[in-house]
């Protein structure tokens, strides 16, 4: 039945998955059914083809580069705040970038997660252990205050907190097919994280979606 689906309906599915993974539990044909449909992966695999295809549109590729977004974003953290309040700026983010005028933003810190931890003194006793922190973007960038609870929390238990150098974890760039420069943030992370975990150190991880990302994505 699926080859009486319109082209229009096809990409309507298409667009529709963000990647939160809840129909692969459920569904009976995932492996090891002999038809071993991961629809998740189906759906990342006909983005990719898309932009192979026909482009990547410049919309998609502003809004799957967070670390990009962030970084402008922090600099002038009072305005960028403050327009994204705005009725007008809203209409046309709303017209040129597809982002909904209703849809609450999260908020940018001229201090962002990096800044602080890196002119702060850290615990150097390693009476029970050492993490190496991923931060992710959205910590480093919208909620610093997390990524300052959780140094605090580890250190008060004796534990010394690294941050060692990382970028995004790809996963935006992977939910909209653009599979290169989600291999280059990907690669650069291995290489960085290798080393780090070499030495002895655990690796925490913020956000469940850069977690998810470095414990499935990254293996396959």
């Amino acid at each position: 039945e699926v080859e009486r689906l319109r082209t229009v309906q096809i990409n309507t599915i298409i667009d529709l998955c963000y990647q939160c993974k809840l129909c692969y539990p459920i569904c009976p044909y995932i492996p090891p059914h002999r038809w071993e449909i991961d629809f998740p992966r189906l759906m990342l695999r006909a983005k990719a083809l898309r932009i192979k295809e026909h482009g990547w549109p410049y919309r998609q590729r502003i809004i799957s580069n967070p670390e990009f977004l962030g970084k402008w974003g922090s600099r002038i953290a009072p305005l960028a705040n403050r327009l994204n309040t705005m009725a007008w700026n809203r209409q046309v983010m709303h017209a040129v970038m597809g982002i909904h005028r209703e849809r609450i933003l999260p908020r940018y810190y001229r201090e962002t997660f990096v800044k602080w931890f890196k002119k702060r003194k850290g615990l150097k006793v390693q009476s029970n252990g050492k993490v190496a922190l991923f931060y992710t973007c959205f910590i480093n960038y919208h909620a610093p205050e997390i990524g300052r609870a959780a140094v605090e929390v580890l250190e008060h238990n004796g534990i010394e907190v690294i941050c060692p150098e990382q970028v995004c974890c790809g996963m935006p760039y992977l939910d909209s097919g653009a599979l290169e420069p989600a291999l280059k943030n990907i690669n650069f992370n291995l290489k960085s994280l290798r080393g780090t975990i070499a030495q002895g150190y655990d690796l925490v991880v913020l956000s469940p979606t850069c977690c998810y990302m470095l414990r499935k994505e990254y293996p396959f």
